[in-house]
Protein backbone atom coordinates (compact mmCIF):
# COMPACT_ATOMS: atom_id res chain seq x y z
CA UNK A 1 0.00 0.00 0.00
CA UNK A 2 1.34 3.43 -0.97
CA UNK A 3 0.50 5.10 2.35
CA UNK A 4 2.26 2.36 4.29
CA UNK A 5 5.35 2.79 2.12
CA UNK A 6 5.44 6.52 2.84
CA UNK A 7 4.99 5.78 6.53
CA UNK A 8 7.92 3.34 6.52
CA UNK A 9 10.07 6.00 4.87
CA UNK A 10 9.09 8.46 7.58
CA UNK A 11 9.99 6.00 10.32
CA UNK A 12 13.31 5.20 8.65
CA UNK A 13 14.47 8.81 8.49
CA UNK A 14 13.47 9.63 12.10
CA UNK A 15 13.63 13.33 11.17
CA UNK A 16 10.34 15.08 10.65
CA UNK A 17 11.27 17.55 7.92
CA UNK A 18 13.72 15.58 5.75
CA UNK A 19 11.36 12.88 4.46
CA UNK A 20 11.12 12.65 0.70
CA UNK A 21 8.81 10.34 -1.21
CA UNK A 22 10.29 7.82 -3.63
CA UNK A 23 9.49 9.22 -7.10
CA UNK A 24 8.77 5.68 -8.26
CA UNK A 25 6.05 5.31 -5.65
CA UNK A 26 2.59 5.52 -7.22
CA UNK A 27 0.27 7.73 -5.15
CA UNK A 28 -2.24 8.34 -7.91
CA UNK A 29 -4.85 6.04 -6.40
CA UNK A 30 -4.65 7.53 -2.90
CA UNK A 31 -7.81 9.33 -1.75
CA UNK A 32 -8.53 11.75 1.08
CA UNK A 33 -10.68 9.10 2.73
CA UNK A 34 -7.72 6.71 2.75
CA UNK A 35 -5.44 9.34 4.29
CA UNK A 36 -8.05 9.99 6.96
CA UNK A 37 -8.42 6.29 7.69
CA UNK A 38 -4.64 5.91 7.86
CA UNK A 39 -4.42 8.72 10.42
CA UNK A 40 -7.10 7.13 12.56
CA UNK A 41 -5.40 3.73 12.44
CA UNK A 42 -1.79 4.76 13.05
CA UNK A 43 -2.25 8.05 14.87
CA UNK A 44 -2.74 6.80 18.40
CA UNK A 45 0.46 4.74 18.33
CA UNK A 46 2.67 7.19 16.42
CA UNK A 47 1.18 10.65 16.11
CA UNK A 48 4.19 12.45 14.59
CA UNK A 49 4.79 9.64 12.09
CA UNK A 50 1.17 9.40 11.00
CA UNK A 51 0.77 13.16 10.66
CA UNK A 52 4.01 13.52 8.72
CA UNK A 53 2.91 10.75 6.37
CA UNK A 54 -0.32 12.61 5.67
CA UNK A 55 1.58 15.87 5.11
CA UNK A 56 4.01 14.24 2.69
CA UNK A 57 1.18 12.69 0.68
CA UNK A 58 -0.87 15.90 0.47
CA UNK A 59 2.19 17.89 -0.58
CA UNK A 60 2.91 15.31 -3.28
CA UNK A 61 -0.75 15.22 -4.35
CA UNK A 62 -1.96 18.85 -4.14
CA UNK A 63 -4.95 17.90 -6.28
CA UNK A 64 -6.41 16.07 -3.28
CA UNK A 65 -6.78 19.42 -1.54
CA UNK A 66 -7.84 21.40 -4.62
CA UNK A 67 -10.46 18.92 -5.82
CA UNK A 68 -13.93 20.37 -5.21
CA UNK A 69 -15.35 16.89 -4.64
CA UNK A 70 -13.02 16.46 -1.66
CA UNK A 71 -14.56 19.23 0.45
CA UNK A 72 -16.57 16.98 2.76
CA UNK A 73 -13.74 14.44 3.25
CA UNK A 74 -11.35 17.34 3.94
CA UNK A 75 -13.62 18.50 6.74
CA UNK A 76 -13.43 15.01 8.20
CA UNK A 77 -9.65 14.79 8.01
CA UNK A 78 -9.34 18.18 9.73
CA UNK A 79 -11.22 16.74 12.71
CA UNK A 80 -8.90 13.73 12.76
CA UNK A 81 -5.84 15.97 12.64
CA UNK A 82 -7.28 18.08 15.46
CA UNK A 83 -7.75 14.99 17.59
CA UNK A 84 -4.15 13.88 17.03
CA UNK A 85 -2.58 17.28 17.68
CA UNK A 86 -4.65 18.08 20.79
CA UNK A 87 -2.23 18.07 23.76
CA UNK A 88 -3.83 15.36 25.87
CA UNK A 89 -1.38 15.08 28.77
CA UNK A 90 -0.42 12.43 31.31
CA UNK A 91 -0.49 14.67 34.37
CA UNK A 92 -1.66 13.12 37.64
CA UNK A 93 -1.52 13.97 41.33
CA UNK A 94 1.62 11.83 41.50
CA UNK A 95 3.50 13.73 38.82
CA UNK A 96 3.84 14.66 35.17
CA UNK A 97 4.99 11.97 32.72
CA UNK A 98 3.98 13.70 29.49
CA UNK A 99 6.33 13.47 26.50
CA UNK A 100 6.28 17.16 25.59
CA UNK A 101 8.75 16.80 22.74
CA UNK A 102 6.41 14.33 21.07
CA UNK A 103 3.44 16.65 21.67
CA UNK A 104 5.26 19.64 20.17
CA UNK A 105 6.39 17.63 17.17
CA UNK A 106 2.85 16.41 16.51
CA UNK A 107 1.53 19.95 16.85
CA UNK A 108 4.08 21.38 14.43
CA UNK A 109 3.15 18.89 11.72
CA UNK A 110 -0.55 19.16 12.51
CA UNK A 111 -0.53 22.94 12.17
CA UNK A 112 1.20 22.65 8.79
CA UNK A 113 -1.44 20.16 7.69
CA UNK A 114 -4.31 22.36 8.82
CA UNK A 115 -2.75 25.37 7.10
CA UNK A 116 -2.32 23.40 3.87
CA UNK A 117 -5.93 22.19 3.86
CA UNK A 118 -7.57 25.45 4.93
CA UNK A 119 -5.63 27.45 2.34
CA UNK A 120 -8.58 26.68 0.08
CA UNK A 121 -11.21 29.41 0.31
CA UNK A 122 -14.17 27.14 0.94
CA UNK A 123 -12.57 24.86 3.56
CA UNK A 124 -13.10 26.02 7.14
CA UNK A 125 -11.82 24.90 10.49
CA UNK A 126 -14.11 22.88 12.69
CA UNK A 127 -14.66 23.98 16.29
CA UNK A 128 -12.53 21.08 17.52
CA UNK A 129 -9.64 22.03 15.24
CA UNK A 130 -9.90 25.67 16.29
CA UNK A 131 -9.72 24.73 19.97
CA UNK A 132 -6.74 22.46 19.26
CA UNK A 133 -4.91 25.36 17.61
CA UNK A 134 -5.73 27.72 20.49
CA UNK A 135 -4.12 25.25 22.89
CA UNK A 136 -0.72 26.14 21.38
CA UNK A 137 -1.05 29.93 21.34
CA UNK A 138 0.71 30.36 24.69
CA UNK A 139 4.46 30.06 24.09
CA UNK A 140 5.18 29.71 27.81
CA UNK A 141 3.46 26.35 28.36
CA UNK A 142 5.47 23.14 28.17
CA UNK A 143 3.62 21.72 25.17
CA UNK A 144 4.23 24.80 23.00
CA UNK A 145 7.02 27.18 22.04
CA UNK A 146 7.28 30.60 20.35
CA UNK A 147 7.27 29.16 16.82
CA UNK A 148 4.25 26.96 17.48
CA UNK A 149 2.38 29.82 19.14
CA UNK A 150 3.01 32.12 16.19
CA UNK A 151 2.04 29.50 13.60
CA UNK A 152 -1.15 28.55 15.43
CA UNK A 153 -2.24 32.16 15.80
CA UNK A 154 -1.60 32.87 12.12
CA UNK A 155 -3.93 30.02 11.11
CA UNK A 156 -6.54 31.24 13.61
CA UNK A 157 -6.33 34.81 12.32
CA UNK A 158 -6.83 33.65 8.75
CA UNK A 159 -9.78 31.50 9.81
CA UNK A 160 -11.62 34.29 11.62
CA UNK A 161 -10.76 36.91 9.00
CA UNK A 162 -12.16 34.90 6.10
CA UNK A 163 -14.53 32.39 7.70
CA UNK A 164 -18.23 32.59 8.42
CA UNK A 165 -17.90 32.42 12.22
CA UNK A 166 -17.10 35.53 14.25
CA UNK A 167 -14.64 35.37 17.13
CA UNK A 168 -17.27 36.44 19.66
CA UNK A 169 -19.78 33.84 18.49
CA UNK A 170 -17.12 31.14 18.61
CA UNK A 171 -16.11 32.18 22.14
CA UNK A 172 -19.63 31.97 23.50
CA UNK A 173 -20.95 28.90 21.71
CA UNK A 174 -18.00 26.66 20.97
CA UNK A 175 -15.56 27.50 23.75
CA UNK A 176 -17.39 28.61 26.88
CA UNK A 177 -20.55 26.54 26.45
CA UNK A 178 -19.41 23.44 24.57
CA UNK A 179 -15.78 23.05 25.66
CA UNK A 180 -15.01 24.86 28.93
CA UNK A 181 -18.24 24.35 30.84
CA UNK A 182 -18.20 20.51 30.84
CA UNK A 183 -14.57 20.40 31.98
CA UNK A 184 -15.22 22.72 34.95
CA UNK A 185 -18.71 21.51 35.85
CA UNK A 186 -17.60 19.30 38.76
CA UNK A 187 -15.24 21.82 40.34
CA UNK A 188 -17.35 24.96 40.48
CA UNK A 189 -16.53 27.01 43.61
CA UNK A 190 -19.22 27.17 46.27
CA UNK A 191 -19.01 30.97 46.32
CA UNK A 192 -20.96 31.25 43.06
CA UNK A 193 -24.12 29.65 41.77
CA UNK A 194 -24.37 27.48 38.67
CA UNK A 195 -25.38 30.61 36.74
CA UNK A 196 -22.17 32.39 37.76
CA UNK A 197 -23.70 34.74 40.31
CA UNK A 198 -22.70 35.27 43.92
CA UNK A 199 -23.98 32.56 46.26
CA UNK A 200 -25.77 33.95 49.30
CA UNK A 201 -24.99 30.90 51.43
CA UNK A 202 -21.66 29.11 51.11
CA UNK A 203 -22.11 25.63 52.53
CA UNK A 204 -18.94 23.83 51.52
CA UNK A 205 -15.29 24.74 51.49
CA UNK A 206 -13.65 25.69 48.23
CA UNK A 207 -10.36 24.24 49.41
CA UNK A 208 -10.93 20.63 48.44
CA UNK A 209 -7.95 20.29 46.13
CA UNK A 210 -6.51 17.21 47.78
CA UNK A 211 -9.01 14.40 47.38
CA UNK A 212 -9.15 11.04 45.73
CA UNK A 213 -11.48 12.24 42.96
CA UNK A 214 -9.46 15.33 42.03
CA UNK A 215 -8.37 13.98 38.65
CA UNK A 216 -11.94 13.07 37.73
CA UNK A 217 -13.41 16.31 39.05
CA UNK A 218 -10.71 18.53 37.58
CA UNK A 219 -9.79 17.25 34.12
CA UNK A 220 -8.72 20.80 33.23
CA UNK A 221 -5.92 20.53 35.80
CA UNK A 222 -4.63 17.13 34.71
CA UNK A 223 -5.15 15.41 31.35
CA UNK A 224 -6.78 18.49 29.78
CA UNK A 225 -4.50 21.16 31.25
CA UNK A 226 -4.54 22.93 27.89
CA UNK A 227 -8.09 24.06 28.71
CA UNK A 228 -6.55 26.81 30.85
CA UNK A 229 -4.68 28.12 27.81
CA UNK A 230 -7.90 28.03 25.80
CA UNK A 231 -9.75 29.95 28.51
CA UNK A 232 -6.96 32.54 28.72
CA UNK A 233 -7.14 33.03 24.94
CA UNK A 234 -10.90 33.41 25.24
CA UNK A 235 -10.61 36.19 27.81
CA UNK A 236 -7.93 37.95 25.76
CA UNK A 237 -10.03 37.89 22.58
CA UNK A 238 -13.45 38.57 24.09
CA UNK A 239 -14.49 42.18 23.61
CA UNK A 240 -16.00 44.38 26.30
CA UNK A 241 -19.55 43.87 25.07
CA UNK A 242 -19.20 40.09 25.18
CA UNK A 243 -17.92 40.16 28.75
CA UNK A 244 -20.50 42.72 29.86
CA UNK A 245 -23.40 40.60 28.60
CA UNK A 246 -21.97 37.18 29.42
CA UNK A 247 -19.78 37.75 32.49
CA UNK A 248 -21.57 34.92 34.33
CA UNK A 249 -20.04 32.41 31.90
CA UNK A 250 -16.53 33.57 32.78
CA UNK A 251 -16.69 34.00 36.55
CA UNK A 252 -17.16 30.37 37.72
CA UNK A 253 -14.14 29.23 35.71
CA UNK A 254 -12.04 32.17 36.82
CA UNK A 255 -12.87 31.66 40.51
CA UNK A 256 -12.11 27.96 40.21
CA UNK A 257 -8.66 28.75 38.83
CA UNK A 258 -8.01 31.41 41.48
CA UNK A 259 -8.66 28.86 44.21
CA UNK A 260 -5.77 26.70 43.03
CA UNK A 261 -2.71 26.75 45.28
CA UNK A 262 -0.10 25.49 42.79
CA UNK A 263 2.17 28.41 41.97
CA UNK A 264 2.09 28.07 38.13
CA UNK A 265 -1.71 27.86 38.15
CA UNK A 266 -1.97 30.70 40.65
CA UNK A 267 0.16 32.97 38.46
CA UNK A 268 -1.77 32.06 35.32
CA UNK A 269 -5.14 32.59 36.99
CA UNK A 270 -4.08 36.02 38.24
CA UNK A 271 -3.00 37.02 34.74
CA UNK A 272 -6.34 35.88 33.34
CA UNK A 273 -8.18 37.75 36.08
CA UNK A 274 -6.43 41.02 35.26
CA UNK A 275 -7.31 40.65 31.57
CA UNK A 276 -10.93 39.89 32.50
CA UNK A 277 -11.20 42.75 35.00
CA UNK A 278 -9.77 45.28 32.56
CA UNK A 279 -12.68 44.58 30.20
CA UNK A 280 -15.42 44.72 32.83
CA UNK A 281 -17.52 47.89 32.71
CA UNK A 282 -17.06 50.13 35.76
CA UNK A 283 -18.89 48.94 38.86
CA UNK A 284 -20.27 45.79 37.17
CA UNK A 285 -18.61 43.39 39.60
CA UNK A 286 -19.43 45.66 42.53
CA UNK A 287 -23.11 45.67 41.61
CA UNK A 288 -23.24 41.90 41.24
CA UNK A 289 -21.42 41.32 44.52
CA UNK A 290 -18.62 39.41 42.81
CA UNK A 291 -15.95 42.01 43.55
CA UNK A 292 -15.95 40.82 47.16
CA UNK A 293 -15.88 37.19 46.03
CA UNK A 294 -12.84 37.85 43.84
CA UNK A 295 -11.16 39.77 46.65
CA UNK A 296 -11.70 36.85 49.04
CA UNK A 297 -10.28 34.43 46.47
CA UNK A 298 -7.19 36.51 45.69
CA UNK A 299 -6.21 38.11 49.00
CA UNK A 300 -4.84 34.99 50.77
CA UNK A 301 -2.02 34.90 48.22
CA UNK A 302 -0.42 37.98 49.84
CA UNK A 303 0.83 35.54 52.47
CA UNK A 304 2.59 33.24 50.01
CA UNK A 305 5.80 33.94 51.90
CA UNK A 306 9.04 32.14 52.73
CA UNK A 307 9.77 29.72 54.17
CA UNK A 308 6.50 27.93 53.35
CA UNK A 309 6.76 29.25 49.80
CA UNK A 310 10.15 29.28 48.01
CA UNK A 311 11.45 32.84 47.73
CA UNK A 312 11.53 32.84 43.91
CA UNK A 313 7.91 31.70 43.74
CA UNK A 314 6.89 34.12 46.48
CA UNK A 315 8.28 37.08 44.54
CA UNK A 316 6.27 36.11 41.45
CA UNK A 317 3.04 35.45 43.34
CA UNK A 318 3.24 38.64 45.40
CA UNK A 319 3.79 40.85 42.36
CA UNK A 320 0.86 39.26 40.52
CA UNK A 321 -1.41 39.27 43.57
CA UNK A 322 -0.93 42.92 44.47
CA UNK A 323 -1.44 43.92 40.85
CA UNK A 324 -4.79 42.06 40.84
CA UNK A 325 -5.86 43.59 44.16
CA UNK A 326 -4.94 47.07 42.94
CA UNK A 327 -7.22 46.51 39.95
CA UNK A 328 -10.15 45.66 42.25
CA UNK A 329 -9.35 48.66 44.44
CA UNK A 330 -9.28 51.04 41.49
CA UNK A 331 -5.55 51.75 41.60
CA UNK A 332 -3.79 51.84 38.24
CA UNK A 333 -0.88 49.42 38.62
CA UNK A 334 0.66 50.75 35.37
CA UNK A 335 0.61 54.34 36.58
CA UNK A 336 3.91 56.23 36.79
CA UNK A 337 4.80 55.39 40.37
CA UNK A 338 7.08 58.39 40.80
CA UNK A 339 4.07 60.67 41.21
CA UNK A 340 0.79 60.44 43.14
CA UNK A 341 -2.34 59.77 41.14
CA UNK A 342 -4.31 62.98 40.79
CA UNK A 343 -7.58 63.13 42.73
CA UNK A 344 -8.02 59.41 43.46
CA UNK A 345 -11.66 58.42 43.94
CA UNK A 346 -12.68 55.24 45.70
CA UNK A 347 -15.96 53.71 46.72
CA UNK A 348 -16.32 52.79 50.38
CA UNK A 349 -15.55 49.15 49.59
CA UNK A 350 -12.51 50.08 47.53
CA UNK A 351 -11.22 52.35 50.29
CA UNK A 352 -11.54 49.51 52.79
CA UNK A 353 -9.66 47.20 50.44
CA UNK A 354 -6.85 49.71 49.97
CA UNK A 355 -6.36 49.99 53.72
CA UNK A 356 -6.54 46.20 54.01
CA UNK A 357 -3.83 45.82 51.36
CA UNK A 358 -1.49 48.00 53.39
CA UNK A 359 -2.38 46.69 56.84
CA UNK A 360 -2.97 42.96 56.27
CA UNK A 361 -0.85 42.64 53.16
CA UNK A 362 2.31 44.75 53.00
CA UNK A 363 2.86 45.46 56.69
CA UNK A 364 1.95 41.95 57.84
CA UNK A 365 4.11 40.34 55.16
CA UNK A 366 7.05 42.52 56.21
CA UNK A 367 6.70 41.43 59.82
CA UNK A 368 6.86 37.78 58.76
CA UNK A 369 9.54 38.02 56.06
CA UNK A 370 11.76 40.99 56.84
CA UNK A 371 14.86 38.77 56.66
CA UNK A 372 14.18 37.89 53.00
CA UNK A 373 15.62 40.84 51.16
CA UNK A 374 13.94 40.16 47.79
CA UNK A 375 10.56 40.02 49.51
CA UNK A 376 11.38 43.33 51.17
CA UNK A 377 12.08 44.82 47.74
CA UNK A 378 8.70 43.63 46.43
CA UNK A 379 6.86 45.00 49.47
CA UNK A 380 8.54 48.40 49.18
CA UNK A 381 7.61 48.65 45.51
CA UNK A 382 4.01 47.77 46.32
CA UNK A 383 3.98 50.28 49.16
CA UNK A 384 5.17 53.01 46.81
CA UNK A 385 2.46 52.17 44.31
CA UNK A 386 -0.38 51.95 46.82
CA UNK A 387 0.66 55.16 48.61
CA UNK A 388 0.75 57.06 45.33
CA UNK A 389 -2.56 55.46 44.38
CA UNK A 390 -4.47 56.24 47.57
CA UNK A 391 -3.04 59.73 48.04
CA UNK A 392 -3.72 61.53 51.31
CA UNK A 393 -5.62 58.50 52.63
CA UNK A 394 -2.18 56.95 53.22
CA UNK A 395 -1.64 59.14 56.31
CA UNK A 396 -3.59 56.52 58.23
CA UNK A 397 -0.64 54.15 57.88
CA UNK A 398 2.25 56.53 58.54
CA UNK A 399 2.72 55.27 62.10
CA UNK A 400 3.50 51.80 60.71
CA UNK A 401 5.00 52.61 57.31
CA UNK A 402 7.67 55.01 58.61
CA UNK A 403 9.12 52.50 61.13
CA UNK A 404 9.13 49.82 58.41
CA UNK A 405 11.03 52.05 55.98
CA UNK A 406 13.32 53.25 58.75
CA UNK A 407 14.30 49.68 59.62
CA UNK A 408 15.09 48.92 55.97
CA UNK A 409 16.95 52.12 55.11
CA UNK A 410 19.00 52.30 58.31
CA UNK A 411 19.87 48.59 58.35
CA UNK A 412 23.69 48.21 58.55
CA UNK A 413 23.55 45.62 55.76
CA UNK A 414 21.11 47.51 53.52
CA UNK A 415 23.77 48.21 50.88
CA UNK A 416 24.34 44.49 50.36
CA UNK A 417 21.18 44.40 48.23
CA UNK A 418 20.95 47.85 46.59
CA UNK A 419 17.67 47.08 44.78
CA UNK A 420 15.80 46.74 48.08
CA UNK A 421 17.33 49.91 49.45
CA UNK A 422 16.44 51.84 46.30
CA UNK A 423 12.86 50.52 46.49
CA UNK A 424 12.61 51.64 50.12
CA UNK A 425 13.90 55.13 49.27
CA UNK A 426 11.39 55.38 46.42
CA UNK A 427 8.63 54.36 48.84
CA UNK A 428 9.80 57.03 51.30
CA UNK A 429 9.65 59.60 48.52
CA UNK A 430 6.05 58.56 47.80
CA UNK A 431 5.16 58.85 51.48
CA UNK A 432 6.62 62.36 51.72
CA UNK A 433 5.01 63.41 48.46
CA UNK A 434 1.49 62.31 49.39
CA UNK A 435 1.42 62.64 53.18
CA UNK A 436 3.48 65.82 53.56
CA UNK A 437 1.06 67.56 55.97
CA UNK A 438 1.81 64.87 58.58
CA UNK A 439 5.46 64.23 57.71
CA UNK A 440 6.80 66.86 60.19
CA UNK A 441 5.65 64.55 62.99
CA UNK A 442 8.13 61.97 61.71
CA UNK A 443 10.89 64.34 60.62
CA UNK A 444 13.46 63.26 63.21
CA UNK A 445 12.92 59.61 62.32
CA UNK A 446 13.39 60.37 58.63
CA UNK A 447 16.53 62.39 59.34
CA UNK A 448 17.93 59.50 61.34
CA UNK A 449 17.36 56.89 58.63
CA UNK A 450 18.79 59.11 55.90
CA UNK A 451 21.83 59.94 58.02
CA UNK A 452 22.62 56.33 58.97
CA UNK A 453 22.27 55.15 55.39
CA UNK A 454 24.50 57.95 54.09
CA UNK A 455 27.21 57.23 56.63
CA UNK A 456 27.06 53.53 55.80
CA UNK A 457 27.60 54.24 52.10
CA UNK A 458 30.49 56.58 52.92
CA UNK A 459 32.02 53.79 54.99
CA UNK A 460 31.59 51.28 52.16
CA UNK A 461 33.18 53.67 49.65
CA UNK A 462 36.13 54.24 51.96
CA UNK A 463 36.50 50.48 52.42
CA UNK A 464 36.43 49.87 48.65
CA UNK A 465 39.08 52.55 48.08
CA UNK A 466 41.26 50.99 50.76
CA UNK A 467 40.93 47.56 49.15
CA UNK A 468 42.01 49.02 45.83
CA UNK A 469 45.12 50.56 47.35
CA UNK A 470 46.00 47.37 49.22
CA UNK A 471 45.45 45.19 46.10
CA UNK A 472 46.71 47.19 43.10
CA UNK A 473 46.73 44.11 40.83
CA UNK A 474 43.06 43.47 41.58
CA UNK A 475 42.31 47.14 41.00
CA UNK A 476 44.12 47.05 37.62
CA UNK A 477 42.02 44.10 36.49
CA UNK A 478 38.84 46.17 36.86
CA UNK A 479 40.25 49.47 35.67
CA UNK A 480 38.32 50.85 32.71
CA UNK A 481 35.27 48.68 33.38
CA UNK A 482 32.09 50.17 34.91
CA UNK A 483 32.25 49.93 38.68
CA UNK A 484 28.84 48.56 39.52
CA UNK A 485 29.24 49.14 43.23
CA UNK A 486 30.12 52.81 42.73
CA UNK A 487 27.28 53.33 40.26
CA UNK A 488 24.77 51.85 42.69
CA UNK A 489 26.18 53.94 45.53
CA UNK A 490 25.81 57.05 43.37
CA UNK A 491 22.16 56.23 42.63
CA UNK A 492 21.41 55.60 46.30
CA UNK A 493 23.09 58.82 47.39
CA UNK A 494 21.07 60.81 44.87
CA UNK A 495 17.86 59.30 46.20
CA UNK A 496 18.93 60.05 49.76
CA UNK A 497 19.59 63.68 48.82
CA UNK A 498 16.26 63.90 46.99
CA UNK A 499 14.41 62.68 50.08
CA UNK A 500 16.35 65.14 52.20
CA UNK A 501 15.39 68.01 49.89
CA UNK A 502 11.74 66.94 50.05
CA UNK A 503 11.88 66.90 53.84
CA UNK A 504 13.50 70.33 53.82
CA UNK A 505 10.69 71.73 51.67
CA UNK A 506 8.03 70.12 53.88
CA UNK A 507 9.55 71.48 57.09
CA UNK A 508 9.98 74.93 55.56
CA UNK A 509 6.33 74.97 54.52
CA UNK A 510 5.31 73.76 57.97
CA UNK A 511 7.41 76.52 59.57
CA UNK A 512 5.74 79.16 57.42
CA UNK A 513 2.32 77.83 58.37
CA UNK A 514 3.25 78.06 62.04
CA UNK A 515 4.40 81.63 61.61
CA UNK A 516 1.19 82.57 59.79
CA UNK A 517 -1.02 80.92 62.42
CA UNK A 518 -2.80 83.07 64.95
CA UNK A 519 -0.98 82.26 68.24
CA UNK A 520 -4.04 83.38 70.19
CA UNK A 521 -6.49 81.01 68.54
CA UNK A 522 -7.03 77.49 69.69
CA UNK A 523 -5.78 76.20 66.36
CA UNK A 524 -2.55 78.14 66.71
CA UNK A 525 -1.99 76.73 70.19
CA UNK A 526 -2.43 73.19 68.87
CA UNK A 527 0.03 73.79 66.03
CA UNK A 528 2.60 75.30 68.38
CA UNK A 529 2.19 72.44 70.82
CA UNK A 530 2.62 69.93 67.99
CA UNK A 531 5.71 71.78 66.80
CA UNK A 532 7.33 71.61 70.23
CA UNK A 533 6.45 67.93 70.65
CA UNK A 534 8.35 66.86 67.52
CA UNK A 535 11.41 69.00 68.00
CA UNK A 536 10.34 71.90 65.75
CA UNK A 537 12.52 73.89 63.39
CA UNK A 538 13.63 73.67 59.80
CA UNK A 539 15.82 70.90 58.47
CA UNK A 540 18.99 72.96 58.72
CA UNK A 541 18.26 73.72 62.36
CA UNK A 542 17.65 70.08 63.17
CA UNK A 543 20.72 68.65 61.41
CA UNK A 544 23.25 71.34 62.37
CA UNK A 545 24.71 69.31 65.28
CA UNK A 546 24.93 66.23 63.06
CA UNK A 547 26.75 68.05 60.29
CA UNK A 548 29.20 69.54 62.78
CA UNK A 549 30.05 66.02 63.95
CA UNK A 550 30.08 64.36 60.50
CA UNK A 551 31.13 66.85 57.82
CA UNK A 552 30.13 64.46 55.01
CA UNK A 553 26.49 64.95 56.00
CA UNK A 554 26.73 68.46 54.64
CA UNK A 555 26.37 67.01 51.14
CA UNK A 556 23.28 65.08 52.19
CA UNK A 557 21.46 67.86 53.99
CA UNK A 558 23.01 70.81 52.20
CA UNK A 559 21.30 72.99 49.57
Amino acid sequence: MALQAVYEAVRATQTARSTTIDPNLDLSEVTIQQVDEFLRHHGEKDRPGALLTALAVLEARPDLVHDQSSREPLAGIINTIAQLMTPTLTITQDGDTADYQNVRQSASIGIDLVHLITSQDDVELSAAATVALIAYTDATVQWSDPDLAESAQEVLDAHFDHGNTSVQQFILEDVLHAFIRPLFSKSRPATVTASGRKAEFVQTSRYDTFNADAEANKPWKYQSRYAITVFAWTVDHADRETIQKNWHQFTPVLLTLLDETDTPLKLKSLDIFKAFWSKCPPDLMQQTGLAQVFEDAIFPAVLYLPSLTPEDESVQVLNATYSALFAIAGIDADYNTSKPQSDPKFSDKQRKLVHKIVREGILTAYQHSSEYIRIVEVLCKQLQLVVNGMGIFAVKHLKDAIPMLSAIISDPFATVHPASLIAALDALRAVQNTCWPRVPNYANNIIKMLMLCWLRIEEDEHSNNSDGQDNPEKDDQHRGAPNTVMLEASVIKEKLKHNARMLDAILTTSQEEHQNSDPVSGNGEKIEESRRSVGGGTLSERVRPLVEKHRSLGELFGP
